[in-house]
């Protein structure tokens, strides 16, 4: 079953993997103990949790060669953008892109595709 089709800044992305990455910071507080208590083993760590999750998605697929140049505007305009997947829409910013020449018809000097990998952050301007 392939990847459901994800549209970002108006530029249709036909997926071959979608990976949704939710990372949050977490502090962790380490006790000292002194040569006294060694008999006692290690202490736990502490760990404090502000709930600061980031949201990341990694889209690997590829975009008709019509739009590499709406693509690569979603990088250079920077900015906050609409990125639609499985129905739902996301506000997030281009993090990182790569565009792969892909060249699907050999009669053809300029490629038809190109393979792409994008990596988005969910969120809003400050």
């Amino acid at each position: 079953m392939a990847a459901a089709n994800v549209v970002a800044g108006g530029v249709t992305i036909y997926t071959t993997k979608v990976e949704e990455v939710r990372a949050k910071k977490l502090t962790v507080i380490t006790q000292p103990q002194s040569s006294k208590n060694w008999g006692g083993g290690p202490k736990d760590s502490k760990i404090v949790d502000l709930l600061r999750v980031e949201k990341r998605l990694n889209v690997d697929g590829y975009i008709d060669a019509a739009d590499k140049a709406a693509f690569r505007n979603l990088m250079d305009t920077g900015g906050v953008f609409t990125l639609t997947y499985n129905g739902e829409s996301f506000d997030c910013n281009v993090e990182k892109f790569t565009i792969t020449e892909s060249p699907t018809d050999k009669d053809t000097v300029e490629p038809v595709q190109y393979d792409i990998k994008l990596s988005v952050v969910f969120g809003e301007n400050l």
